[in-house]
């Protein structure tokens, strides 16, 4: 949902600063969750038209094959480096994204050819190789920007040619935190959020309900987008600092709160134990899997 996407030119700098000074690469884009990473590199690609890949629609091992297939079908159209077939079997492997880009930067002039992966913390990697399949070494002209959280997924670069560049995104960074205010003030003036400000007890001004939610939020865009849909959708109250959670922690605490409240029976048999298996799994199982895990008490609806 980039509707109201809000700041980010300065990290959009960062970028172009790196495309400008090298003639390939890799820039790294680290962050915690919930910091916008997907988002920015949702908007990136909407503005640019860059060849990309978002690792969470596929996660895992499972998805390294798709993952590569996805990349080099773009490239392949992209840059008709296979008109006139289908991509074989082989366009699941690391080396054969490889060969396009050496045939796409071979026809390079001054283009450059930027590839977009997000997520790469939720990518598979098999053996040795980087995550993904991504390449220890670029051809001139090629780049990639992707993202991942802080030290999670192995990216090696073994070609003294090819530069890897890491820009470290945090919740207190102050351009962060003026983006976010940006944002909020932005929002504050939409009539989903105008309404519920003055119907509230106290007929709230815009700059009160930027000041609480930028004291709440703690720099984590993820908590705006969840309170903000709340407001609009009726579900919470603007200003009701009493039950404004204080961060993602207590967010998520409200959160399953109202789920067991909703139905305590139910909590017990299927939600707790459902809710406890990902948490220690931290990885996506089939609904199978997980039901055989958790143990879950699901009934199949006739």
């Amino acid at each position: 949902n980039l509707a109201h996407f809000t700041g980010r030119q300065w990290l959009l700098a960062k970028v172009d600063v790196f495309l400008q000074n090298h003639d390939r690469g890799y820039f790294v884009i680290e962050a915690s969750a919930g910091l916008g990473k997907t988002t920015f590199m949702a908007w990136l690609v909407k503005q640019r038209h860059y060849i990309h890949h978002f690792c969470e629609l596929r996660p895992g091992l499972e998805g390294v094959g798709d993952g590569l297939k996805n990349l080099a079908s773009q490239l392949a159209i992209a840059y008709n480096l296979r008109p006139d077939s289908v991509l074989p079997f082989a366009a699941s492997r690391p080396d054969f994204l490889y060969s396009l880009l050496t045939q796409a930067a071979s026809h390079l002039g001054d283009e450059k050819i930027v590839i977009v992966v997000d997520a790469l913390d939720e990518a598979g990697t098999l053996g040795n190789q980087n995550v993904l399949g991504l390449p220890t070494g670029l051809p001139k002209g090629i780049f990639f920007v992707v993202s991942q959280r802080p030290a999670s997924a192995t990216l090696t670069v073994k070609d003294a040619n090819t530069p890897r560049q890491y820009f470290r995104l945090s919740a207190d960074d102050e351009m962060n935190l003026m983006d976010m205010r940006r944002f909020l003030e932005n929002i504050s003036e939409h009539l989903t959020i105008v309404r519920p400000l003055q119907e509230y007890e106290q007929k709230s001004t815009s700059e009160e309900f930027v000041t609480a939610l930028m004291e709440r939020c703690q720099g984590v865009w993820i908590y705006l987008y969840f309170i903000v849909q709340e407001i609009q959708r009726g579900e919470r109250k603007p200003l009701d600092l009493t039950a404004l959670p204080y961060g993602m922690t207590q967010y998520y605490a409200q959160y399953w709160r109202r789920w067991r409240d909703t139905d305590e029976e139910k909590w017990d048999t299927v939600y707790l134990p459902i809710l406890t298996t990902f948490a220690a799994t931290q990885e996506s199982l089939s609904l199978k899997r997980l039901i055989d895990w958790s143990e879950a008490m699901i009934t199949e609806r006739s």
